[in-house]
C-alpha cells in the first residue's frame, strides 16, 4: 500500500497489508508525548486507539512509535488518515495522510 502523507510530527509511518488486516504504524516524535498520552489513528472519518510500541527508526530504538491493526473489508479504498495524540483533554492532529 502507498502513503503519501505529510513530513510532519510523524516519521517511517507504514501502511502493510497483513492478511485480513492492514497494520498502520509510525514513530512519533517524543516531545508530543506524556506518560499517560493516548494516540488513535483516524481513518475516514472513524476513530480507533492504537497501541504504544517501541520501534526502530532511523536505525535507533524509539518508545514513541504506535501499532494499529484494521480490518480489511475487502475494500480496497483510498482511507485518509489522521494520527491524533492526547493531551490532557485536547486531542492535537499530529499527522495526515492517504493511503490507496
Amino acid at each position: 500500500m502507498e502513503a503519501m502523507g505529510d513530513a510532519a510530527k510523524v516519521t517511517d509511518f507504514r501502511a502493510e497489508q497483513q492478511g485480513a488486516y492492514v497494520k498502520l504504524s509510525g514513530v512519533l516524535e517524543e516531545e508530543l508525548l506524556d506518560v499517560d498520552s493516548r494516540i488513535c489513528v483516524e481513518v475516514n472519518g472513524n476513530r480507533y486507539e492504537a497501541f504504544p510500541a517501541s520501534m526502530y527508526a532511523d536505525g535507533e530504538r524509539k518508545d514513541s512509535g504506535f501499532v494499529l491493526y484494521l480490518a480489511e473489508n475487502g475494500n480496497p479504498e483510498t482511507k485518509n488518515i489522521t494520527v491524533l495524540v492526547q493531551k490532557g483533554e485536547a486531542w492535537q492532529k499530529v499527522y495526515t495522510t492517504t493511503i490507496q
